[in-house]
């Protein structure tokens, strides 16, 4: 978190505190000019730099998520960390209702699986590369009734909802 103050650190020394020290440096150095380096080195160095540190660490700071209630009802507007704890909330954060399955459940059969994804195929580690990325729990493809890809991550499995 620290680092998000490094560019801005960078700013303020290279547009404002050095050319001003340049501009001191062509005076002559006598009692005024000599007080106010100091001002703007000791502005800089104990005022600005702590400053932006200090807000740039705020987010670390931040309550985490832990309530269903809290979030947005539009989901396009969740940050990360909303979107980790939204979904795998779904049926708090939405109205959602049970629905029943029916007395003969049909089991997905499998499909060719997509060669490209399939081991070693030219794609084989993209799908994993995509969910770790993304933060994805999974991908699942569906194509004419049967599976294609089933992928899982961030500890789901088959077993979940």
């Amino acid at each position: 978190m620290l680092l998000n103050a490094y560019p801005f650190i960078c700013v303020i020394y290279l547009y404002i505190w050095r050319p001003l020290w340049a501009i001191l440096n062509n005076y002559q150095l006598d009692g005024s000019i000599q007080i106010i380096r100091i001002i703007v080195t000791f502005s800089f160095l104990y005022i600005i730099v702590p400053i932006t540190l200090v807000f740039s660490a705020l987010p670390a700071f931040a309550q985490r998520i832990t309530n269903a209630d809290s979030l947005s009802k539009n989901s396009f507007s969740w940050n990360q960390e909303a979107k980790e704890f939204g979904f795998a909330h779904f049926d708090e954060v939405y109205r959602t209702r049970d629905v029943h399955r029916g007395k003969k459940v049909h089991k997905l059969p499998q499909g060719k699986s997509i060669p490209a994804f399939s081991k070693g195929g030219q794609k084989e580690k993209e799908p994993d590369a995509f969910m770790t990325e993304q933060k994805a729990a999974g991908i699942f493809i569906l194509q004419y009734g049967k599976i294609r890809l089933e992928r899982y991550a961030l500890g789901f499995s088959d077993a979940e909802r």
